[in-house]
């Protein structure tokens, strides 16, 4: 049973295999400065399109750090940019931003402060101006990120990209759809598009009533526990705004039984989802935290449904203990 406090209280080990990959790693709460404007400048000594330009080593080492920066700060965006013309033509933006949140999440089980991380210097290998091998050497940590292993770096469209992305692939069923099957729910820590919605559970707590007590919640009736998870809600869709609650329905299920109210077992601390938060392109809720009182004989075979209220389409994710 997965029994650790959510992120913004208190950091614990999780139950998840820690791999920090390479061209990779959205936002627990350790966050740093985010990459400079200018992480991949234009040369104008270069040419563009396809190449053939040379690129100096002071700005592969500003863009290497440029994009690791990115990364500790959730910009994936930049992070995306800075990938290789063959690397983003096979992977979609989705793709990356799956697999850098999920880095976030690992980084985060494994008590990891992002915040406290840095690049101490740069070294580059097997330079030959338009291609280049490089080492990031990283202070504030003794954990081995894939960044400070070699990576391959190409100067191309007037800039250095990162082209070491093999170990970056589309989420299973691809973001759109994944998850529509009861029989196949999203398993914690996965990642699915709902409506322009991404969303990933990162915290399952299925008997966490003192936390809710501290909330201002209500402890649970006999024989009933307080089943916690936390969300990783981001709003990628195409509206300047949204309202959650009008978008989006949450329920815990188990078999027929349906555990579908709003009262986040009786708080309304802003710690639990917010769900009249309007947002736009972009923005994210943080880690916001969703409970419901549920039978404790169905709380270790419980799923979250979410269902998009657009089009009637429900979602699942398994909150049992892998």
């Amino acid at each position: 049973m997965i029994t650790t406090r959510p992120f913004r209280y208190l950091l614990l080990p999780v139950v998840v295999v820690i791999v920090l990959a390479a061209c990779g790693g959205s936002n627990t709460d350790g966050s740093t400065d985010a990459a400079p404007a200018d992480a991949n400048p234009e040369v104008t000594s270069a040419s563009d399109g396809d190449g053939g330009g040379t690129g100096s080593e002071a700005d592969l080492e500003q863009a290497a750090t440029g994009m690791f920066l990115a990364y500790l700060a959730g910009d994936h965006q930049t992070y995306y940019n800075l990938l290789s013309r063959s690397c983003r033509e096979r992977l979609e933006f989705a793709a990356v931003d799956d697999h850098l949140t999920g880095r976030r999440f690992r980084a985060a089980g494994a008590d990891i402060d992002l915040a406290a991380l840095g690049v101490e210097s740069v070294q580059i290998s097997d330079s030959s101006g338009d291609s280049a091998s490089v080492v990031l050497v990283l202070s504030g940590t003794s954990e081995t990120f894939e960044e400070s292993l070699p990576n391959d770096w190409v100067y191309e469209e007037s800039g250095w990209h990162n082209d070491d992305c093999s170990n970056i692939t589309e989420p299973q069923g691809g973001l759109a759809g994944y998850g529509t099957d009861r029989s196949d729910p999203v398993p914690h820590g996965g990642v699915t598009d709902i409506n322009g919605w991404l969303f990933t559970v990162s915290y399952i707590s299925p008997d966490d009533e003192e936390l809710v007590v501290e909330l201002g919640g209500e402890p649970a009736a006999g024989g009933n526990q307080l089943f916690n998870i936390q969300l990783n809600p981001s709003y990628n869709g195409v509206e300047a705004s949204t309202i959650l609650g009008d978008d989006l329905a949450f329920a815990m299920v188990n078999g027929s039984t349906i555990y579908g109210d709003d009262a986040d077992c009786g708080s309304d601390d802003a710690a639990f989802l917010d769900m009249s938060l309007q947002v736009g392109p972009g923005d994210d809720l943080g880690f916001p935290l969703l409970c419901r009182e549920v039978s404790a004989a169905h709380a270790d075979t419980m799923l979250l449904r979410v269902t998009d209220l657009s089009s009637g389409t429900e979602y699942w994710f398994d909150l049992s203990e892998s």
